[in-house]
This record gives structure tokens, sequence and C-alpha cells, in this order.
């Protein structure tokens, strides 16, 4: 099976590879986002999140509900990118939890110091 952009090697890398394989990536669809009442949905997700944070009960689920939010309310197609790789790295970062949950072993993967110098040149 053919992997997508060098997927890592480990579990969720196999996983996603075979996401991969069952979705029709061949079509172009629109984005999506901006839609009319996009920003209702944000307003109530952060309302919601800023609940939790306020309760003490964050949960991974608040935190993805409140990036997909944003996602789906950003108009600007530059900033959509940066969104959407928020709101993967933290939907990974969630099944990471959950794989070391199930093992305990596996560590969340670290962004390397190269790759953040690199960035922060950016």
């Amino acid at each position: 099976m053919r992997r997508p952009h060098n997927l890592p090697r480990d579990g969720v890398g196999r996983d996603l590879a075979a996401a991969f394989a069952e979705l029709d990536l061949a079509h172009e669809w629109g984005d999506g986002t901006g839609a009319d009442g996009a920003e209702l949905d944000l307003a109530a997700a952060e309302l919601y999140l800023q609940q939790a944070v306020e309760a003490g009960a964050l949960t991974w689920a608040d935190q993805v509900r409140y990036a997909v939010a944003r996602v789906l309310a950003e108009k600007d197609p530059d900033a959509l990118r940066g969104e959407l790789l928020q709101a993967v790295a933290l939907q990974l970062g969630w099944l990471y939890a959950l794989d070391r949950r199930a093992t305990w072993a596996r560590p969340i993967p670290r962004v390397s110091r190269r790759y953040r110098r690199r960035r922060s040149r950016l």
C-alpha cells in the first residue's frame, strides 16, 4: 500500500494509510468554510471551551470541537491551511493519547529543534 506523504511507521501511520486508502481524494471539492452561521458555532465552541477550563474539566473533545469550529469559520484561504494544521495536530495528539492509554508506552512525538528553528525564521 502506498503511503501518502511519509506517514510515521508506527500503528498510527498504518491506520492513517488505511484511512487515506478509503477516501476518494481525487475530487476537487470546495472548502465549504466561512459559511453563514460558522461564526455562531465558533462563539458557542469558544464559550463551551472557556466553561470547561473554568470548571477544570477540559477534555480532548472540547479542544477538538473548538479547533474544528475555527477551521469552519475561517474565510481566508491562506489562514485556512494553518488552522487545518492546528486542528489535525490536536487530533493526532488525541489519537496518540488514546494509544498511550492502551499501552502506556508511546510518547507524543516531539517537534525537532531543527524544525522549530526553521519555522521561527519564516
